[in-house]
């Protein structure tokens, strides 16, 4: 049996009685996060030294992942479709499995292949491919809509905005597919948009917490992590209402 690559297929050539050719898809392994941003950017301001490998592929390549390699030492699942593993010589690894309606499934195509960056991660022989700076731009974007470490993924994504690019029409239609993908898996954007000018407010408030002094500093770790989503939201809105809850807290003696 002959295999030859053409773009994102396989073909395999039949040395048999009946002769012929057979097509099959292959799948690509998608590394995403800040282990992949920290591989197209060497600059960024995070130090990655104890972040997960996040990691997303096919059902297919996942169970041949895990019968053919002998460098697992941990496997687990965490929730439908989501694995945390950990391989020799490799940080903690989070791993979702995709399927074709996934926009990771599209992503994998050969038409979207301006969207994968030229540079690549290598886990354990095999070649993870890396979605362009402005696709993970989208991607840290995308969970900027729920309370999924929200302070971390609002730095991370005001970063990437720095450094990279304006999207192309078909980066545009990857943040869209992604942040309908978020809605499936999160539910219904719970508050509204968190358009852009919220999300630059909210960074300079992020950016005030540098200057405060202790008290502040206990006033803003209360604003951000005892309000729910909601009332930060709220804040946010109503230019953060900032004093005046300074003020209701001190007077209420609160912290």
């Amino acid at each position: 049996m002959n295999l030859q690559r053409i773009g994102n297929l396989v073909v395999v050539n039949t040395i048999s009685h009946f002769g012929g050719l057979i097509f099959f898809e292959v799948c690509m392994w998608f590394l995403i996060g800040s282990q992949a941003i920290k591989t197209l950017r060497k600059e960024f301001y995070k130090n990655i030294t104890n972040s997960d490998l996040d990691i997303y592929c096919s059902r297919e390549d996942f169970l041949n992942f895990l019968t053919g390699n002998k460098n697992i030492e941990k496997c687990f699942p965490l929730k439908h479709n989501k694995y945390r593993l950990k391989v020799k010589n490799y940080p903690i690894i989070e791993l979702k499995v995709y399927d074709t309606n996934s926009v990771y499934h599209w992503l994998s195509l050969e038409q979207q292949k301006e969207l994968i960056d030229t540079k690549k991660y290598t886990l354990d022989n095999i070649e993870l491919n890396i979605p362009n700076i402005q696709c993970l731009t989208a991607i840290k974007e995308s969970h900027l809509y729920w309370p999924i470490h929200w302070l971390k993924n609002i730095e991370d994504f005001h970063w990437l905005k720095e450094h990279s690019s304006q999207r192309n029409e078909k980066e545009k239609l990857f943040a869209y597919k992604i942040k309908e993908e978020m809605k499936i898996l999160h539910g219904a954007i719970p508050y509204g948009n968190l358009n852009q000018l919220n999300i630059n407010k909210w960074k300079n408030e992020i950016q005030k917490i540098k200057t405060y002094d202790t008290y502040e500093k206990n006033m803003v770790f209360f604003i951000h992590f005892k309000l729910s989503l909601k009332n930060k939201l709220k804040i946010i809105r109503n230019n953060f209402l900032f004093e005046q809850i300074k003020t209701q807290n001190k007077l209420k003696n609160k912290l």
